[in-house]
């Protein structure tokens, strides 16, 4: 048993990119993987105000500005995909060697709190 002592560092090196992926791109930013593209439901902390980030892929790369103009961190939101505004939470690549420019605003809930 003394021989394997200390070896138990590795799992944290190989583990920790995926485990930030999960809590920081698909947890808080609210950008969970889905075939061809990433649902989306942001839970920001509310004093962030929103987030930018750049996903690139084989498939094409999307630019994400999550904008939170009453600083909720989380709640409904509205997708716009290269300025047309998209039904649904789910947004899509562009295709290979293209990108498109996302924006994701989280919307006021029905309590009546301003955006």
């Amino acid at each position: 048993q003394d021989r394997l002592a200390g070896k138990g560092g590795w799992s944290w090196y190989t583990g920790a990119a995926s485990w930030c992926w999960q809590l920081g791109v698909e947890s808080i930013l609210g950008l969970r993987p889905i075939v061809g593209g990433f649902s989306v439901a942001p839970a920001l902390p509310q004093a962030w105000g929103g987030a930018e980030l750049t996903i690139k892929s084989g498939q094409g790369d999307l630019h994400v500005t999550i904008t939170d103009p009453a600083n909720l961190g989380h709640g409904q939101v509205e997708l716009t995909v290269d300025g047309a505004l998209v039904a649904g939470n789910c947004i899509w690549f562009p295709g290979s060697d293209k990108v498109s420019h996302v924006i994701v605003r989280i919307l006021a809930d029905i309590l009546g709190e301003a955006p």
